[in-house]
């Protein structure tokens, strides 16, 4: 049982990974062909997917339960939104503006790292040999592209390291976010703690939004709706809640690392579509990511299953 219900957990991680990577090439294309404000985009694709959210919740007639577990809990719920919706949320959309997809996301999937670190201090999860091995590997990997030669894609030629800043502030807001929510998920169920998360951030965002008086242009060609939708459903509102509810069965440091692969399909995505030209030290450093990946995740998932 014990083992099935891990599984079960690692599989929506797994399918969450692969949404998200996508998510960074979207992202990049929608800065590359429009102009929009960074926090406009975010909240506008964490708001479609709070829409879609309480649809399906109220199909499921589980709109009780989301106001319910809010009012009970407001403040890990709105500590949980402010980080994980409205800082990484932010940052990651920030990176993209400034830098490559893959160079982002690489950036972002620091996040491992500091998930492991912050899962110790918070839940005491330790770390063994093996697991210790694949996070300096993935980290080395990831500082091996950083390093090579970046010649951009084809909206830029040169990216800056601002951006590649932003993505790792961003790693850092979710790795707190993992660790943070996996009490959350075990308390509430996977479903309503991300389903809260969300709306409650969407809500964070359009406050935020007026306090720093952005203009709202809603006049954009219909492509850019489809790409936003498919942004706030998929790689967001799907993808988040596949998130908490794998840490309902999976330890936050385990699954953290599920970041390295993640940055891996992404830097194969952006090359195919976005033309992304990576060097033999890109292609040697996203061999070490994967190594790290799996001596990180599935050498963990054999010590929590037994």
């Amino acid at each position: 049982m014990i083992r099935n219900k891990t599984l079960y957990g690692l599989s929506c991680g797994i399918i969450a990974t692969l949404m998200w990577s996508s998510f960074y090439v979207v992202g990049r294309f929608l800065f590359g062909s429009y102009s929009i404000d960074p926090v406009l985009l975010t909240c506008l694709r964490f708001t479609s997917a709070s829409v879609v959210i309480l649809i399906f919740a109220w199909c499921r007639g589980e709109l009780k339960d989301i106001g319910t577990a809010l009012t009970a809990d407001p403040i890990r719920f709105s500590l949980l939104s402010l980080i994980g919706i409205v800082g990484e949320g932010v940052l990651v959309i920030y990176s993209l503006k400034y830098t490559t997809a893959a160079r982002s996301c690489l950036f972002a999937n620091a996040s491992p790292i500091f998930t492991a670190v912050f899962a110790y201090f918070s839940c005491r999860e330790l770390l063994t040999g093996r697991q210790l091995g694949g996070m300096i590997l993935g980290f080395a990997g990831m500082a091996m592209v950083a390093a090579s030669q970046n010649k951009g894609d084809i909206f830029m030629q040169t990216s800056g390291h601002g951006g590649d800043i932003l993505a790792l502030a961003s790693g850092i807001c979710w790795a707190l976010y993992t660790v943070l929510g996996r009490r959350s998920s075990i308390k509430y169920g996977g479903w309503i703690s991300g389903s809260v998360s969300i709306i409650a951030g969407s809500v964070m965002l359009l406050v935020l939004l007026a306090i720093m008086r952005i203009p709202i242009a809603l006049d954009c060609s219909l492509s850019f709706w489809l790409y936003l939708l498919y942004m706030g459903i998929f790689p967001t509102g799907v993808a988040y809640i596949l998130w908490i509810m794998a840490l309902e069965h999976v330890e936050a440091g385990s699954l953290g690392s599920l970041g390295y692969l993640s940055a891996l399909l992404t830097m194969i995505f952006s090359g195919l579509l976005l033309k992304e030209k990576m060097d033999l030290i890109s292609i040697i450093g996203a061999v070490l990511v994967f190594t790290g990946a799996y001596y990180m995740c599935f050498f963990a998932i054999k010590r929590q299953t037994g």
